[in-house]
């Protein structure tokens, strides 16, 4: 260990990183809804994408999210907030703009996903090079398993195979309707 490294531990387990290092975790799971929503768009879905509604409109406290395209905005102003610092704040509104644009949304969460990525990797290397010691487990397994669909590595993550991606994407999707039915929507399976 480094002499500042128990500091450097200090901060990143109860400090002002670990509160960035949760809403990293958050903002994660804003472009994962995100995903979901989109998906539940292009392919009609609207049993899934009523449940991922009722759950962004649980979440977020707001009764006046109603409909995907509502869900998607109001994710989409939650994501900005995080990503607003040290951002360029006319390339967030361009973001934006592709993320509710049904045609341009994939793209934007891709790019979404690398900034999310570059962020977790300057906290990653930050504390590596304090502590010496790598730490794999900066962000929480949910948000390793969002992205991984983006096709993007974490750190301490190996090459993510294609089946890890359907997983990923299925779990999601197993979540949301359990979810709903725990809420009493009742979705029924097919």
């Amino acid at each position: 260990m480094r002499p500042n490294g128990r500091a450097v531990q200090a901060d990143f387990a109860l400090g002002p990183t670990s509160r960035h290092i949760m809403a990293i975790n958050d903002a994660i799971g804003h472009a994962g809804t995100l995903y979901d929503l989109m998906g539940a768009a292009s392919n009609k879905d609207d049993r899934l994408g009523g449940a991922i509604v009722s759950q962004v409109s649980r979440d977020l406290g707001s009764p006046d999210i109603t409909d995907i395209e509502s869900a998607s905005s109001a994710t989409a102003d939650e994501l900005m907030r995080y990503l607003r610092r040290g951002a360029d704040p006319k390339e967030l509104e361009a973001i934006r703009g592709r993320l509710l644009h049904p045609e341009q949304g994939q793209g934007a969460l891709s790019d979404v996903a690398l900034m999310l990525q570059s962020r977790a990797d300057a906290l990653h290397q930050s504390y590596k090079s304090a502590t010496g010691e790598d730490l794999s487990s900066l962000l929480s397994p949910k948000s390793h398993a969002i992205m991984r669909k983006f096709k993007t590595l974490l750190p301490g993550q190996d090459k993510v195979t294609q089946k890890e991606i359907d997983e990923a994407r299925i779990n999601a999707e197993l979540a949301a309707k359990e979810g709903a039915r725990v809420r009493g929507i009742g979705i029924k399976d097919n």
